[in-house]
């Protein structure tokens, strides 16, 4: 066993004296002359939420939901109403007669339900609209910042697990979002 060890130490002291023998590593002409590759990271998420544009979606997003919770609340509580009064009715009211009316109050719930559910995926279309155009400002921005900077990449910091604080070009990308693109504007439909 001991020989074993010994003969491949000095089989490897072998091969490491025959590399140095044999001079340092060529390395091909275009290994040498290669430029390092320049990397910047941008916080997307950072640039949504913090730009003046994407302040300005959030608060048209809160109204327009606070404006919808306002007439859905003012609605549930008609239906409410009606509700009680139909079975107040229930009483007086043959069967028959009571069955329709119920069934028609039923039909009415349920299309309000689709209603609010329809306005609520109009809200979100239009935000993600909104989000979207800012996200082609960005993408825009950052096009340009490797045209006029040199850049040869740029990575989402969200990719990111360690990286110099020197590459975050983050605050340069925000000041010029909040240029070009102060607000954005989303409208819905009412139907």
């Amino acid at each position: 066993m001991f020989r074993w060890a010994a003969a491949m130490r000095t089989c490897n002291i072998l091969i490491v004296c025959a590399f140095m023998a044999a001079g340092p590593l060529v390395v091909p002409a275009q290994a040498q002359e290669a430029e390092p590759t320049v990397i910047a990271i941008a916080d997307v998420q950072r640039l949504l939420r913090e730009s003046t544009a994407g302040a300005s979606l959030e608060r048209q997003l809160a109204e327009m939901r606070a404006s919808l919770a306002a007439v859905v609340a003012e609605r549930e509580q008609a239906l409410r109403q009606q509700e009680q009064e139909l079975q107040e009715q229930s009483a007086i009211l043959a069967p028959e007669t009571f069955a329709e009316r119920r069934r028609a109050f039923e039909e009415e719930v349920i299309e309000f339900q689709r209603d609010v559910r329809e306005r609520q995926r109009t809200l979100d279309e239009a935000y993600g609209e909104g989000l979207n155009q800012i996200r082609v400002a960005i993408i825009e921005i950052l096009q340009q910042m490797v045209e006029e900077r040199g850049y040869d990449l740029i990575l989402p910091q969200a990719q990111i697990l360690v990286g110099s604080r020197e590459l975050d070009i983050t605050d340069d990308v925000l000041t010029e979002l909040d240029q070009r693109v102060p607000t954005i504007t989303i409208s819905v439909e009412e139907n």
